[in-house]
């Protein structure tokens, strides 16, 4: 009853009642299979708790007590020792044991799945991507067979952060919303602490910024009423991540470097490098070179036992870009080839491209132009949706084209990096969005190019203005009209839709001039945008009093 009670309190999240169970259980354990079993859930809840090192020895010595038991027994104790591994960091070392928890426990499928969810959570961690995909899935089918809410949201979830680190944004958060639903319908505060924060990375690479620094936000408020230490450390990384890189919030340091204490505390290799990488980025930004390598080489030290490539891709990116600042090409070459490899290895279709650019600007640095410029092309064209940096992979092209000579690939690329800054910022509040365009160097350059740049200009053919409406158009009743697509003050207005709604007026007053006469359908073209979009612009400028004359409107 006491262990039935434990589990329901583990799900719920209410920690200081679980350590007065199995403080209960504990004066009743009067064998050693009892004992063992007690043992080894205290390992759990220590784990849950974020205190590994004594999670991890419980777990072992739960494998010793549970020596006499049967195969039932002993598969218990090996999937919590192979858990608590896992968490701790040690991915690889958590594999075999519980391969061997999986096989202790065929005919008992409910066990069998919980310990194949386990056994899949280690091998992502290990980027095994598609054994831990086989695992999860076998999972996930047995726990619908079950019927069992609970190994459905904590599989699903699971399962979705394989597609995540594979780059598959698009049949992850389908599974993140299932999981979600599910931990919040039965209490299981935990699952939905972790599926809030891994949905927030799902909406932060889709770019939607804002929504994913909300979910962050309610992630850590969770992690925290449930003690979680682990968890909140990793959220607190991760926000303070995002709001520098992105917002160029310069306040977060104190942040990164609590967590990273934490997981030196506790010997998480993993989480320390993740806070290494952050804290290597912050110095860097401040001119901190020398400060930021150290960061960097820290941070691969940790992860160079292997299992914590996904880790590793991202310390090799920056690093290339720190040894290029320091004018190290050597460095950086290095870094850049171990990226490409892993990337390769991992197929990290969302990591690849900004890697590819980086071996761009090398290039370019060395005065391979033509070089710099293929690569650069080769960068964009491995874009996928919810590629990472993907903004800046076109603004390196731009970079790359204009060394070349190449004009008007320069200012076509340079219209996608600032039309994919624009993306990312528009969402955000007014000071918020002009904090993220001018604090961020990246974005900063980005923007200073654009009001730089000479406006576009394109002729179109669109119907004469004194042509009735009511029939079909004859070859001579159109005229060319010269359109300014673009101009650089647009880029002096931030939010998307205005700067839109300001070309449009700027287009149709033109094409007044030149006596033609645009439809919906012409200046949604030249604007790059839907039809419906533009309907919806004209109906607000006309109830602001901005007359615009089109085709229809005559």
């Amino acid at each position: 009853l006491l262990a039935d009670w434990e589990d329901t309190l583990e799900v719920l999240g209410r920690r200081s009642t679980q350590h007065e169970v199995l403080d209960e259980m504990a004066e009743l354990a009067d064998s050693p299979l009892a004992q063992a079993e007690t043992t080894r859930r205290r390992s759990r809840l220590l784990d849950l708790e974020g205190n590994h090192r004594e999670a991890v020895a419980l777990a072992q010595q739960a494998v010793i007590e549970a020596v006499g038991g049967d195969e039932h027994e002993k598969g218990r104790t090996l999937q919590t020792l192979g858990l608590v591994l896992s968490h701790s960091g040690v991915p690889l070392e958590a594999v075999p044991h519980l391969e061997a928890a999986v096989a202790s426990f065929t005919g008992y499928p409910g066990e069998e799945a919980s310990a194949l969810c386990d056994l899949g959570n280690a091998l992502c961690d290990s980027q095994e991507y598609d054994r831990a995909a086989e695992a999860l899935t076998r999972a996930l089918k047995t726990y619908e067979e079950l019927d069992d809410p609970y190994g459905i949201a904590e599989t699903s979830g699971q399962l979705a952060i394989v597609h995540i680190e594979r780059g598959d944004h698009e049949a992850a958060v389908p599974l993140y919303e299932r999981a979600l639903g599910l931990a919040r319908e039965l209490g299981y505060r935990r699952g939905e602490a972790v599926n809030l924060a891994n949905l927030g990375n799902a909406r932060y690479f889709e770019g939607s910024i804002a929504e994913a620094l909300d979910l962050y936000d309610q992630a850590a408020a969770v992690f925290t009423a449930i003690g979680d230490r682990r968890g909140a450390a990793l959220i607190r990384a991760n926000t303070a991540s995002v709001r520098f890189t992105i917002l160029g919030d310069n306040t977060v340091e104190p942040v990164v470097r609590a967590s990273l204490e934490f997981f030196l505390d506790e010997g998480h290799d993993t989480g320390a490098a993740f806070c290494h990488q952050h804290l290597a980025a912050i110095a860097h930004r401040s001119g901190r070179l020398t400060e930021a390598q150290e960061h960097i080489e820290t941070g691969l030290d940790l992860v160079s036992e292997g299992g914590h490539r996904w880790v590793e891709v991202y310390l090799r990116r920056l690093g290339a870009r720190i040894a290029l600042d320091a004018g190290n090409m050597a460095k950086g070459r290095t870094h850049i080839d171990e990226a490409r490899t892993i990337c390769a290895d991992l197929d990290l279709k969302d990591v690849s491209p900004s890697v590819e650019s980086l071996a761009s600007s090398l290039a370019l640095e060395t005065g391979e132009v033509d070089e710099a410029l293929g690569l650069a092309r080769g960068a964009t064209e491995m874009l996928v949706p919810g590629a990472d940096e993907a903004h800046i992979v076109w603004y390196r092209r731009y970079v790359a084209a204009e060394a070349a000579g190449e004009h008007d690939e320069a200012r076509d690329s340079l219209a996608e990096a600032s039309q994919l800054l624009d993306a990312l910022t528009d969402e955000l509040p007014p000071e918020v969005c002009r904090s993220a365009r001018t604090r961020v160097p990246d974005h900063r350059a980005i923007v200073a190019a654009s009001e730089h740049t000479f406006s576009t200009e394109r002729t179109v053919t669109l119907p004469r203005v004194d042509v009735p409406l009511g029939r079909p158009l004859r070859d001579d009743e159109w005229t060319d009209v010269r359109w300014t697509v673009t101009d650089p003050s647009d880029s002096s207005i931030h939010n998307r839709g205005e700067r839109r709604r300001r070309r449009l007026v700027r287009l149709a007053e033109q094409a007044e001039k030149q006596g033609g006469a645009p439809r919906v359908e012409d200046l949604a073209g030249a604007l790059g945008a839907s039809e419906a979009t533009v309907r919806r612009d004209l109906a607000s400028l006309r109830r602001a009093g901005t007359d615009v004359t089109t085709r229809g409107s005559r």
